[in-house]
């Protein structure tokens, strides 16, 4: 069984009333049936979530059409809170390595990208200062 978290909640009577019948007729906890509703609940809503591969490809579109033919969208990480969303780092290709240089937010709903001219310039300006870097190493 997974590791359990203890919380506390109120709910009105009427439903009170409906959870022990439902609980009693199932013959399973009242537990049982609020942690299934809410997993359904949970499951309902990520359901909407545009896959993260999409705010991938969406990021390398993106970058490559408007930074440089180089980038790329990294491994997204969904990062959850009052609106949910794909955190996508920008990768460039250099010396035969990967390195990140930003990181773009995709909502996880509709697929629009948060970005801006000042994103744009931060990219170049790592890109810059690496390359830079790289070069004066060889």
């Amino acid at each position: 069984m997974a590791e359990m978290i203890r919380k506390q909640i109120y709910i009105p009577k009427r439903l009170e009333t409906s959870l022990k019948r439902l609980a009693k007729k199932r013959r399973i906890s009242e537990a049982e049936i609020i942690r299934e509703a809410i997993d359904q609940h949970v499951s309902d809503a990520q359901i909407n979530f545009i896959p993260e591969v999409k705010a991938q490809r969406s990021v390398t579109s993106w970058a490559v059409t408007n930074v440089g033919n180089l980038l790329k969208g990294g491994k997204p990480t969904l990062v959850e809170g009052e609106q949910m969303f794909w955190r996508v780092p920008v990768m460039m290709f250099i010396a035969n390595k990967e390195v990140e240089l930003a990181n773009v937010d995709v909502d996880a709903q509709n697929g629009s990208l948060k970005v801006n001219q000042a994103l744009i310039e931060e990219i170049w300006n790592k890109a810059r200062a690496i390359k830079s870097a790289s070069s004066e190493a060889n």
